[in-house]
């Protein structure tokens, strides 16, 4: 069995004991190596080509804030040692495709490839794209406690984490695309992440104690940005609004039918970025003056283009909001246009100052508006043209159209407005 010389984990100072005995060489202890990643991968090259991406990019990435080698055991009887690269102050290992390992015992199974680093500290980064991982992230990845940020995308094939990840207290960046993982592992939701990506990671559609989405409300202290895309999601927590540091939040290719008051309670939401997909689901929203910090608000394809009317009159307590992005299959007719300008001009005109000698200082000002369809043409009713009686700075004037209230709030309020013709 192992044992620990001193209360400092998951280090090198391990080492080998039998019984009560310790097993000593040369009069030192026997230490277990910590500094070790060892992965089960497969195919004739590291990073293995994929099929599905015969002409995609492919890299494992590791940064380091200071010099470092690593050696690579590759499974077929070569070692290799490898020093990290220089670069802007911090130093790189890199493999591509381009420089891809490629075995040489013409075995294209599955083989173990052992890395090990001349030191795990100052190792703040590891990144790969489409580099087959094997099933199981390695549990030594315990020693790099300097680990800030981990990207696993695209063919990784992790599907386990380490069941204790305490250790790693630095690590705030953690995405993951295209994964199979069944639950969301609680050994992740226990560090200080302040950014989480998963991309058809996880299949959400799920009873929540089978995936841990409940448990999300674990990173309440620390999460900023939160992006769920692609895991077949119908309902949110009924805890989700415990992240009461969230900022960003996007929500994409799901099968949400109502934003639930979930998200409308999160204190601190800047962003909101909703994308249904091919079609939409979402059948209206409401409540959205309760996100009164909120910036920006984007919809791709979202709503249901029949069941939904584009009325935005709850938008009115929004007074940071700077960017309105709906567009999509919702702008389907000229009438749903026409009642979105129509009702974020009236908001616009009720609560923003007209001297542009305040640039964007004040409410609903200098700001990004889009109301375009995905493919063909909508165009709001009307001419672009100035309206009767308009003075610049002062009064706008008796706008009759959609497409004259455009100008005005072009012209009087500094924003741009982008729509269909």
């Amino acid at each position: 069995m192992w044992g620990q010389v001193t209360g400092n984990q998951y280090l090198s100072q391990m080492f080998l004991k039998v019984g009560n005995k310790v097993i000593t060489q040369g009069g030192k202890f026997v230490e277990k190596k910590f500094n070790t990643l060892t992965f089960k991968v497969d195919g004739d090259r590291f990073p293995k080509i994929f099929s599905s991406y015969p002409a995609g990019a492919q890299l494992f990435l590791i940064y380091s804030s200071f010099p470092n080698t690593v050696e690579i055991n590759w499974g077929d009887g070569n070692v290799i040692n490898y020093d990290f690269i220089p670069s802007g102050g911090e130093y790189t290992f890199d493999l591509r495709k381009e420089s891809a390992y490629i075995f040489e015992d013409g075995n294209t199974g599955f083989r173990d490839i052992v890395m090990t680093f001349k030191e795990t500290k100052g190792i703040y980064q590891i990144q790969t794209l489409r580099s087959f991982l094997g099933e199981t992230f390695p549990t030594n990845i315990l020693a790099f406690t300097d680990l800030e940020t981990i990207i696993l995308s695209q063919g990784v094939g992790v599907k386990n984490f380490p069941t204790k990840l305490s250790p790693l207290t630095k690590l705030t960046v953690f995405e993951l695309f295209s994964a199979e993982i069944d639950i969301l592992p609680t050994s992740l939701l226990s560090l200080p992440i302040e950014s989480m990506i998963l991309v058809d990671a996880i299949n959400l559609d799920r009873p929540f104690n089978e995936t841990n989405f409940d448990k999300l409300n674990l990173l309440q202290n620390s999460i900023k940005g939160l992006t769920l895309s692609r895991n077949s999601i119908k309902a949110i927590p009924s805890n989700f609004s415990e992240l009461y540091l969230l900022e960003r939040l996007s929500i994409n290719f799901s099968y949400l039918y109502t934003l639930s008051p979930e998200i409308y309670n999160l204190q601190s939401l800047r962003l909101l970025d909703i994308d249904g997909g091919s079609s939409g689901y979402l059948v209206g929203f409401e409540n959205f003056d309760k996100l009164t910090k909120l910036e920006s608000f984007t919809s791709k394809t979202t709503f249901s283009a029949q069941n939904m009317d584009v009325d935005v009159t709850n938008f009115g307590g929004l007074i940071y909001i700077k960017n309105i992005a709906v567009y999509g299959i919702v702008m389907d007719s000229q009438t749903k246009v026409d009642t979105f300008i129509n009702t974020l001009y009236n908001i616009i005109e009720a609560g923003a100052e007209k001297d542009n000698t305040i640039g964007g200082s004040g409410p609903f000002r200098e700001m990004s508006i889009r109301c375009t369809r995905q493919s063909g043409t909508t165009s709001p009713t009307g001419i672009f043209q100035e309206p009767t009686g308009y003075i610049q700075n002062s009064n706008n004037g008796s706008p009759a159209t959609p497409k004259e209230k455009i100008w005005v709030i072009v012209n009087q309020y500094n924003s741009t407005v982008n729509y269909s013709e």
